[in-house]
């Protein structure tokens, strides 16, 4: 079974998310792995911050490792997302060039 990999980026107060998700899972594509990005979870969009953040919480529960976007630290949401991968025991990747 191929990898998974979750990819934290900040969404809320961006417009380019969606490029930037793009661009980083094509990489993790080329590198053999499935990648798993947040905002593909089949919530709407207008769903409740916090129906989002536990959405979230559980797809990156289920993977192997995480990759955190630029200026991830910004974001209330990549935070948390941080926290959890630290207390799973998460492979992170900080420090990602796309």
């Amino acid at each position: 079974m191929k990898k998974l990999v979750y990819i934290s980026l900040p969404i809320s107060g961006t417009s380019d998310y969606i490029s930037r998700g793009q661009k980083i899972s094509d990489v993790v594509i080329k590198a053999g792995y499935t990648p798993i990005l947040p905002y593909k979870s089949g919530l709407p969009k207008s769903a409740p911050y916090l129906c989002h953040i536990i959405m979230d919480t559980f797809l990156l529960l289920t993977c192997n490792a995480v990759i955190f976007d630029k200026n991830w630290w910004g974001s209330k949401g990549c935070k948390w997302e941080y926290k959890v991968a630290v207390w799973a025991r998460k492979e992170i990747i900080t420090k990602f060039e796309y």
